[in-house]
């Protein structure tokens, strides 16, 4: 029996990981430290931005790593979900919805 494809799907952005299990590569340094030469050892790229110093460029990085064929999944975690982001809850959604303009 073929299991159920899993599909994620926000906007006009969707993501299918299929029914094969799949690594996540977590990135949360700042994006000029990714690697560039397309060697990841993950399926699947979540951008931990709450990690990561403010101004950087990830919208950039999301773009170049999904353009690369990785499934970019775009995170913004609250202090109460184990993140660092502690600015106004209207900045983090702002920013959500930029990533889901652009990203799976």
């Amino acid at each position: 029996m073929k299991r159920p494809q899993t599909i994620f799907q926000a906007g006009r952005s969707s993501l299918s990981i299929g029914e094969a299990p799949r690594i996540v590569g977590t990135f949360s340094s700042p994006p000029e430290t990714f690697p560039h030469n397309g060697q990841l050892a993950a399926d699947i790229v979540e951008l931990r931005v709450d990690q990561m110093p403010e101004g950087s460029d990830w919208l950039g990085c999301a773009k170049a790593l999904q353009a690369r064929g990785f499934p970019v999944i775009v995170t913004i975690r609250m202090k109460e979900e184990g993140g660092n982001w502690n600015r106004p809850e209207m900045e983090r959604f702002a920013l959500i919805e930029q990533a889901l303009e652009h990203v799976a």
